[in-house]
């Protein structure tokens, strides 16, 4: 994940045209750290996302909701 300030992005907006970060303002995680749910956003389009450590210690994700506008 990369953290802008809002003069970065203001200097990529002037430099290379408008972008759309997403912004990921909830993210929740039990307890054991093994499940987390997102909640995400672009402005235009965002949604819910549903993640699952595995045993190996990768993650699976699983589309709960998204939007368009």
């Amino acid at each position: 994940m990369i953290v802008l300030s809002p003069e970065d992005l203001e200097y990529l907006n002037a430099r290379y045209g408008i972008h759309y970060p997403v912004r990921a303002p909830t993210i929740l995680l039990n307890k054991s750290g093994t499940k987390a749910v997102v909640k995400w956003s672009a402005s235009w389009v965002g949604g819910t996302l549903y993640f699952t450590k595995r045993r190996d210690g990768t993650w699976t994700s699983e589309v709960v909701s998204s939007w368009i506008t």
